[in-house]
């Protein structure tokens, strides 16, 4: 898996480390990780019209053969557009990635220490 984080000038190197270690720790809790081809972060600032600025994170994930998605959040700041992003993937994936046959997705995952703690990151951003 190859991930590519890329920021303008006004976003932290710190803040682009962050992404990618938080896409990377998000995408090898999964079943099916290896199945990840490239990752693409891009990091950057908006504005909403009111002289306020957000930051938008788009994500885009290139799986095995033609599949692929692309998520795009906002924050308040990059950690939260990046939580945002990284929860948004977990949802996004095809449940296959996440649980043996056979089992619902949100009935394994839901229990799962690691997904509740991804929740909770989100939600304190």
């Amino acid at each position: 898996m190859r991930i590519e984080v890329v920021g303008e000038r006004t976003i932290s190197q710190q803040a682009r480390t962050y992404a990618e270690y938080r896409v990377f720790a998000a995408l090898t809790q999964c079943t099916e990780a290896d199945k990840v081809r490239r990752v693409r972060v891009l990091l950057r600032p908006v504005s909403r019209g009111s002289g306020c600025g957000d930051i938008a994170c788009t994500v885009t994930v290139a799986l095995d053969g033609p599949e692929s998605f692309r998520i795009r959040t906002t924050g308040d700041h990059a950690y939260a557009a990046i939580n945002r992003a990284v929860l948004s993937i977990l949802i996004a994936l095809p449940s296959s990635f996440w649980t043996p046959p056979g089992i619902s997705r949100w009935s394994w995952s839901i229990n799962d220490w690691r997904f509740a703690s991804l929740l909770s990151c989100w939600s304190e951003a």
